[in-house]
């Protein structure tokens, strides 16, 4: 009950956010609620809230797509013995997207930025053995490294008398952190080998965090600081987001975990997203943006309900017998497939068409523009494959099929159905003004051209049901030897870390203490006095008090 009850409750606030969006874009308002309650010397410390109609729309849609999950989570999580905790997570990890989400302000940006991190790891570690522990670990530390270049940037800031975003004027210094922040967070090469590692969380988790929040924070933060960022920042920045466009598409057409599969498909997005805000186009950059949480979080959805079915076997090749038990899912996933390789008048469709004729329009650098196009028929491709070895694979093996399945894991998609539908229409005439971009007969036969390609690269890849072995596999698999560069040199790391702890913390207190106030506290403190254990309490505290003094 405590689902539904949390679902309902979200999905009213995130409606009510929705639609007030629409009232703040057509009357071109916004709003700065500040609360001042400290001041010292000259920077003053002040709550700011930031309620534009990008930050409302950005947040209804996290708590739709919360409401959705929560309702869908009611069977996917019956049983647990720790749902109150899943819960619990849920609904923090929620709060601190819509406090980055409103602040302009870098404390509380900070405080939502940290509390994104450890909520995540809470989640991560949710199944509670050695696996999991290690994925979290990973993606807490990776994520701590944005974390402390984000703080950087609060020093940066402090030295211009704010805090507020909206006050500070740049520089190089300044424009390298926000990169840097970002590519952490949204995991951007070489920063994105914790994100296939993130899919040890249970499904209703990899799909919030894969749709809306998590990875879709950096994103995020380079809207709000676009202003501040110069060319040459930004064109590296692209070169970065091409390197993990094309790694996550090439991964994901040899891929059989499903939930990877899913995580390197966003991967990939969220290349294409960065790409095309480093060309300056903000607005396709957040349509885009909107556009893949829908059908992102409505393809975990359909893949988690097909591993409930299959009694948690995540491999595709094993997913083909599935076709006749619920037709309803597998079309609705069927769909969400289709949207985000941008078939034709899907939601998908209408902000990567817009995207495709923009680029070839406005051409930064040839080579640049013919690797993005190569890494969309990529993209393409592996959508194709999936379907095909889900829907249109003849499964070999005899696989159990569990037939407990509740309805709410079918209904709490068909909201999410609609929108990844219908959104890209309704956001291109409301809020892009219907834009309609002339290019020639030649460029759009082009990009009908990248679609079919991909479609028949995916479909030739379905077929070969046998995957690549050997040296290929092992180097696909270490995501191009990145896990064993980062993630294999992770305990030398923390032994360095270790090391100057030791240096900075015990190292201090070993020179200015002296040595026979540290050996007597030692000494009384090893001493086991359970008859005078008063009598050890107030040396202790003598012994304490000479050392402050």
């Amino acid at each position: 009950m405590i689902f539904y009850i949390t679902g309902l409750l979200s999905m009213m606030l995130g409606l009510f956010l929705f639609l007030v969006s629409f009232v703040f874009f057509f009357n071109s308002v916004s709003y700065f609620l500040v609360w001042e309650f400290l001041g010292v010397e000259a920077s003053l410390m002040s709550v700011l809230l930031y309620l534009d109609w990008i930050s409302l729309m950005f947040s209804g849609v996290v708590l739709l797509i919360f409401s959705m999950i929560m309702i869908y989570s009611s069977g996917y999580m019956h049983g647990d013995i720790f749902e109150k905790r899943f819960i619990y997570l849920m609904i923090m990890f929620v709060l601190s997207m819509c406090l980055m989400l409103f602040s302009p302000n870098l404390i509380s940006i900070l405080v939502g930025w940290d509390g994104l991190g450890l909520v995540s790891f809470g989640l991560i570690i949710y199944n509670q053995n050695q696996v999991s522990y290690n994925s979290g670990m990973i993606t807490l530390l990776m994520n701590r490294v944005g974390d402390i270049f984000l703080l950087m940037l609060v020093g940066v800031y402090l030295m211009n008398g704010s805090w507020s975003m909206n006050l500070f004027g740049g520089s190089y210094f300044f424009l390298n952190l926000l990169i840097l922040v970002a590519i952490t967070k949204s995991a951007q090469f070489p920063f994105c080998s914790w994100l296939p590692l993130a899919m040890t969380a249970p499904t209703p988790v990899s799909a919030l965090v894969h749709s809306s929040t998590l990875v879709t924070a950096g994103i995020y933060i380079l809207i709000r600081g676009i202003n501040f960022l110069s060319n040459e920042a930004l064109y590296w920045l692209s070169v970065i987001s091409l390197c993990t466009m094309g790694m996550a598409g090439i991964m994901a057409n040899f891929e059989f975990d499903i939930k990877k599969l899913v995580a390197l498909s966003t991967l990939s997005q969220l290349g294409l997203m960065i790409y095309v805000f480093c060309l300056k186009m903000t607005m396709l950059c957040f349509f885009h943006l909107i556009s893949h949480a829908f059908f992102k979080s409505l393809l975990f959805m359909c893949a988690g309900y097909l591993m409930h079915l299959n009694y948690g076997i995540q491999d595709i090749r094993f997913m083909g017998g599935v076709k006749g038990v619920n037709k309803v899912v597998l079309v609705i996933m069927l769909y969400s497939v289709m949207s985000m390789s941008g078939f034709f008048f899907f939601s998908g469709f209408y902000s990567k068409d817009m995207i495709l004729e923009m680029i070839l329009i406005d051409v930064s650098s040839n080579f640049l523009m013919f690797l993005f196009m190569l890494f969309c028929v990529v993209t393409v491709s592996y959508s194709f494959r999936l379907m095909i070895y889900i829907v249109f694979n003849n499964s070999k093996s005899c696989v159990l099929l569990n037939g407990t399945i509740s309805l709410s894991m079918i209904y709490s998609k068909l909201g999410l159905w609609g929108l990844s539908i219908f959104w890209g229409s309704v956001f291109q005439w409301f809020f892009m003004g219907g834009n309609i971009y002339i290019v020639s007969s030649y460029e759009k036969w082009l990009i009908i051209l990248i679609f079919m390609c991909g479609a028949m690269m995916g479909i030739i890849m379905g077929i070969q049901l046998s995957g690549g072995t050997g040296l290929l596999m092992y180097f696909l698999s270490q995501m191009f030897y990145l896990d064993l560069v980062v993630a294999g040199n992770l305990k030398e790391f923390l032994n360095c870390s270790m090391y100057f702890l030791k240096m900075s913390e015990l190292g201090w207190i070993e020179q200015c203490l002296p040595q026979w106030m540290v050996f007597i506290l030692k000494l009384f403190n090893n001493f086991n006095f359970k008859k005078y254990s008063s009598f050890k309490m107030i040396m202790n505290f003598i012994l304490m008090l000479s050392i402050m003094l």
